[in-house]
């Protein structure tokens, strides 16, 4: 009789940490604000609660440093983040890159609102002009509205965290290793040389991201796509209706998500890439340049394009996983 598997605690909580990390996508959840402290070495821990549950929280000092203000206790939020599970606790929380007050008022605008009554009651406040800080950018209100565009080039230490909003135009980021955020709606976005935690999401805006690293998820709606020399752990491209390119080097255990609905999906890879493989494309066709040995489910392809693949590449050592609708798959060797 074979003897059953017996999992150390350390064994158990770090399969369920991988399980958490991989499977579930990023995340808002919205609560009201618990137990907020920041520690002295920057980094912040909350919860976030409703009538009937609590959920962990910590915001990292890269992603913290971005705050405007600490939330107050009961503030309703809404936090940007993945899971993750704590394994020295065996507890499992949140690990939150963005926090915003939910409704008009940010928490820039609380914390300016709190500044100006303390100030009132303590007869300080001279003039509205007394709190334009002399960073504040006005634009005049009888330009017309395609005419109101500044440009602006900023210079800052690497380890800054960023959070970029932008309609239209266009926005280029370098060299930072901390956490990135960047909303825009038609404007078209050039990452080059980050480390940090990426977040990109565009409606009609195309992204090209180059020579980066860390972790990176890229949302577009129309937008297309591009990955150059791009060598990344975890890596989530997701388009509507654009096109999404990648061309680099595959990390070992790494894993690679690519999802469109319409539009082509090419990937460039070495010639000696080792990766198992899922392509599939419900009504467009799949082609793979590479060796693949089908798995258990699978089969050997007999035409030189499939509508789904499935198998190994080499020896399997990362995950690439493509999905369409109707778009078509590209799997090219170098």
């Amino acid at each position: 009789m074979t003897e059953p598997r017996v999992w150390s605690v350390t064994q158990v909580n770090r399969a369920v940490r991988a399980m958490l990390e991989d499977t579930v996508e990023s995340l808002w959840v919205s609560g009201e604000v618990a137990n907020w402290t920041r520690a002295r070495s920057g980094h912040c821990y909350f919860s976030l609660k409703d009538e009937q549950a609590q959920l962990r929280c910590v915001m990292f000092k890269a992603a913290a440093a971005s705050l405007p203000a600490d939330p107050e206790e009961g503030t309703t939020v809404r936090a940007l983040g993945g899971l993750t599970l704590y394994e020295a606790r065996g507890e499992y929380q949140l690990v939150v890159r963005r926090l915003e007050a939910e409704g008009a008022e940010g928490l820039g605008r609380q914390a300016f609102e709190r500044l100006r009554a303390k100030l009132e009651v303590e007869g300080l406040l001279a003039s509205d002009e007394a709190l334009l800080g002399r960073h504040t950018h006005l634009l005049q209100t009888d330009v017309p509205p395609s005419e109101r565009t500044v440009n602006y080039e900023i210079w800052a230490p690497p380890y800054i965290s960023l959070i970029a909003k932008l309609e239209t135009g266009s926005l280029r980021v370098e060299n930072i290793s901390e956490v990135i955020t960047v909303e825009t709606v038609v404007a078209d976005v050039l990452l080059r040389n980050l480390s940090g935690h990426t977040s990109v999401e565009t409606m009609d805006g195309s992204v090209q991201v180059e020579r980066c690293s860390g972790r990176m998820e890229v949302t577009s709606i129309s937008g297309s796509l591009r990955f150059l020399q791009t060598r990344t752990r975890r890596l989530v491209a997701k388009t509507t209706s654009g096109d999404i390119y990648f061309e680099g080097s595959l990390l070992r255990a790494a894993a690679y998500k690519f999802y469109n609905h319409e539009g082509s999906i090419e990937l460039l890879l070495p010639a000696n890439a080792s990766f198992e493989l899922t392509a599939n494309s419900i009504k467009g066709q799949v082609y793979n340049d590479f060796p693949l040995t089908p798995s258990s489910h699978g089969r050997v392809p007999q035409r030189s394009y499939e509508r789904s693949l499935f198998g190994t590449v080499h020896s399997g050592e990362a995950m690439v996983q493509v999905t369409s609708f109707s778009g078509t798959i590209r799997i090219r060797a170098q």
